[in-house]
């Protein structure tokens, strides 16, 4: 995996583009009245008043996604995600979407899905914001493009898929609608989009505003702006068209790091007691293009 920006980078970038004037309203439902939560590390947690969506209050999202330039490659290299994504192809996609089937995977990082959907039969295209990422990608023969998904210029408006996938990436996004309104357009009639996008409960991000100073393990800022319940991504998917959405359980996909001094293996043992018991998770929703 490549190197990411350090926190307090991010939390600049971030801290700088809130400071900027720019409001977009609730990235769920539009909505501009917002309550504040908290100010971990300097950033603006809101909730919005109209449906209930916790988000970071972030600035343009031109200036939000500097972050993630050549620094960053994603998370995927992973033998927890590896196998958890084997599974899903072997049980559900292969079942609703037959290879060779043409699937679109957003913010593809190392390619590790790309691979699997190459093995499992299926036409894979990538794309991520990362040079490095689609560096990363060919050098394993896999077809990437780079740049913003919503640009006809890197996905051709004639472009159609069957499948197209987000792994771990609407979280990271001001704008997850306008992204999501552009994959409805690029399936098929029948086609599908599934996206994975870590379950925030309402205590986690409660302990977060009363403690800032866990908000980093707990909400995972400032890279994660977005702080999902099932509602919101199932609102979210709605308003950008799709009518049909379905969840499938999915456990964690994090793997456990076991090095480091006693005092970080038990402060690891605590934090994930206490996500298990305070409902955090993972969501996995599927949804079709009528």
């Amino acid at each position: 995996m490549t190197r990411t920006f350090s926190i307090r980078k991010r939390t600049e970038v971030y801290r700088r583009s809130a400071m900027s004037g720019h409001e977009a309203g609730c990235p769920i439902c539009a909505g501009t009245s917002t309550e504040s939560l908290a100010v971990p590390r300097r950033l603006d947690l809101v909730r919005c008043r109209a449906c209930g969506h916790r988000y970071l209050r972030v600035g343009a999202p031109s200036q939000v996604e500097v972050i993630y330039n050549d620094h960053y490659a994603g998370f995927r290299d992973d033998p927890v995600f590896e196998r958890v994504a084997a599974r899903l192809v072997a049980t559900e996609l292969v079942a609703r979407v037959p290879p060779p089937a043409r699937l679109l995977d957003v913010g593809c990082g190392n390619g590790a899905f790309l691979s699997l959907a190459r093995n499992a039969g299926y036409v894979g295209v990538g794309i991520d914001i990362s040079d490095a990422a689609g560096e990363l990608c060919r050098r394993q023969g896999l077809d990437t493009r780079i740049g913003d998904l919503r640009s006809t210029s890197v996905i051709g408006s004639d472009e159609r898929f069957a499948l197209i996938t987000f792994w771990d990436v609407v979280e990271h996004l001001p704008d997850p609608a306008s992204f999501l309104t552009r994959a409805y357009d690029l399936l098929v009639p029948g086609g599908i989009v599934i996206v994975k996008t870590p379950r925030t409960s309402t205590a986690s991000v409660a302990v977060s505003a009363r403690i800032p100073r866990v908000a980093g393990a707990l909400l995972q800022t400032p890279s994660h702006i977005q702080f999902f319940r099932e509602d919101d991504l199932r609102s979210l998917l709605r308003r950008a068209g799709f009518s049909s959405v379905d969840f499938l359980p999915l456990g964690s996909m994090r793997s456990v790091a076991t090095g480091g001094s006693l005092r970080r293996r038990l402060a690891r043992r605590v934090l994930r007691t206490y996500q298990r018991l305070a409902g955090d998770g993972n969501l996995l929703a599927i949804a079709r293009r009528d």
